[in-house]
């Protein structure tokens, strides 16, 4: 643990509406419902409860991110350790790290080091893989558009790559913008975000033929033959989990957040029931305005919600209008993914934790991290390169971003429930302790502004590691109960060999360079 005086990396620009903005984009529940194949595994019923399930269940987690955000972020009256200059007042700065920083500063001081180290990657490494998926999963969308318009077309994956590295190189110039456009951007991706969901679901609502009640609360489909259809949805369930994934991205922009002790808690809970909401509400049109769900399935442009949009408006000129709409929306959500991709890239150089990181982590005179944002997008660009080779490569590699970024959930959880188990974090800093480090390693630890006290507290806490440890173990099933090669889910072996490589490279080189987090200290 290393404790520096406080510098000014990047610039503040931040509010909460454009927080909410970011985060509601980020996540693009209703979007990635839209895009998800959960009808196979476990049929409309079986989407319709386990979105319910993993909105509970995210909640829960996003409770136990806030607390932790708002603990960390807050200004509070301490005395500064001997290795500082004493002043009157201090604050520990919010930092965009996240995860890792909040595991040093639960966790046991000699399982700190460690600990925040493995953390640290499995975010990095879900955050990677999304923003990848993001941008190759938006090129082959279009693949399908052209192919509904064009019968005779046939994509191939050179042309999804090219098309993915165009779309890398938009988002690169978004991003290299920061500052004050990015978060005036963000506030319209927001407004954006809401009227989008009108714009598809009104009409398709409208114009389809409407399923029957039964047919959509009652009617489970397991064709991936498992044992049941309980074990069936919960497989199944990982495309809406996927769809609340990244809760955290808002934590990534912390250092660009105005007031992040109570900013960031308050977009992250909006920004989940302004998306839970929506999601309910698409999940609800899309269910019910399916016409023929085995036409949906073994639709040709590989993306069954195309065909959904063509057995509603029976138009090949409004299924484009309407994935237009679609490809606006992916826009926000990739651009905010590859911001918060980025940051948490540039939090986990600035500690030395990563190969190169003395060139990811500088920061350009005006105040953005762009050679992070030049790493990240160059990294997406690279897995798409091999999907010129074999698609199925691109998937494997890809299929590790949701329970990266779960996994990185984990330790926090973990920690944070023996913590307040055994009453280790107090109310308020006490009176005699005036001049006390707080929340760092090996310190006190004391709530901030957002919290959920007693047991209910405990309750929410230990469901989230729950319902974490249950999308995890799903992540990694396949969807047919004798998968071929082919069919197989290999993101168990993506994830352990990437974890392997991480712990590989701890013990060749991190160990030497990285002490755990840099806590930075404002003097106010």
């Amino acid at each position: 643990m290393v404790y520096s005086a406080s510098k000014v990396y990047l610039q503040r620009t931040f509010g909460i509406l454009p927080l909410v903005g970011f985060s509601c984009t980020v996540l693009s529940t209703w979007e990635a419902l839209i895009g998800s194949d959960t009808p196979p595994l476990g049929g409309p019923a079986g989407a319709f409860y386990t979105f319910i399930f993993a909105w509970i269940g995210t909640c829960c987690c996003c409770i136990v991110i806030s607390e932790l955000a708002s603990m960390y972020s807050q200004p509070l009256s301490l005395r500064i350790p001997t290795t500082i200059t004493r002043t009157n007042s201090v604050c520990r700065a919010p930092t965009s790290g996240g995860q890792y920083h909040w595991c040093a500063m639960l966790a046991p001081t000699n399982w700190m080091k460690p600990l925040s180290y493995l953390t640290g990657w499995l975010a990095l490494i879900g955050w990677q893989s999304t923003f990848a998926a993001a941008l190759f999963m938006g090129s082959t969308v279009l693949q399908g558009v052209i192919t509904l318009a064009h019968r005779n077309y046939r994509p191939t994956l050179w042309q999804a790559t090219m098309i993915s590295w165009a779309k890398a190189l938009f988002y690169l110039a978004l991003n290299l913008m920061g500052g004050k456009p990015l978060s005036r951007l963000e506030s319209l991706f927001l407004l954006f975000h809401i009227l989008a969901f009108f714009a598809l679901s009104i009409p398709m609502i409208y114009m389809s033929e409407h399923q029957s009640a039964d047919q959509v609360f009652l009617h489970f489909i397991n064709k991936g033959n498992f044992a049941s259809n309980t074990l069936a949805c919960f497989i199944g369930m990982i495309g809406c989990a996927s769809a609340f994934s990244g809760a955290d991205a808002t934590v990534h922009m912390a250092e660009e957040a105005l007031n992040a002790a109570v900013a960031i808690p308050r977009a992250i809970m909006l920004s989940l029931m302004i998306n839970g909401l929506l999601g309910f509400g698409i999940l609800l049109s899309l269910l019910f305005c399916i016409s023929n769900i085995d036409d949906v399935l073994s639709t040709k442009t590989k993306y069954p919600f195309l065909e959904i949009f063509y057995q509603a408006t029976g138009s090949v000129g409004g299924t484009i209008g309407m994935h237009a709409i679609m490809q606006c929306t992916g826009i926000a959500a990739t651009t905010g993914t590859l911001a918060a991709t980025s940051r948490q890239l540039w939090s986990f150089s600035r500690d030395r934790a990563v190969p190169g990181w003395r060139l990811w982590s500088r920061v350009s005179a005006r105040g953005m991290p762009t050679y992070s944002i030049i790493m990240t997008t160059t990294t997406a660009c690279l897995i798409a390169l091999i999907g010129i080779g074999s698609a199925e490569a691109v998937s494997i590699i890809l299929s590790v971003s949701v329970s990266g970024i779960y996994a990185s959930y984990i330790p926090i959880g973990v920690l944070l429930l023996y913590r307040r188990c055994r009453g280790q974090i107090s109310e308020d800093i006490r009176n005699d302790n005036t001049g006390v480090p707080i929340n760092l390693p090996g310190a006190d630890l004391v709530w901030g502004p957002f919290r959920v006290p007693g047991r209910l507290g405990i309750l929410i806490n230990a469901w989230a590691v729950i319902y974490t440890l249950i999308v995890i173990f799903f992540s990694f099933w396949p969807d047919r109960i004798h998968p071929t090669l082919r069919e197989m889910n290999w993101s168990a072996v993506v994830f352990c060999g990437t974890c392997i490589f991480a712990i590989a490279y701890y013990a060749l080189r991190a160990r030497h360079v990285y002490h755990g987090p840099v806590f930075e200290l404002r003097r106010f």
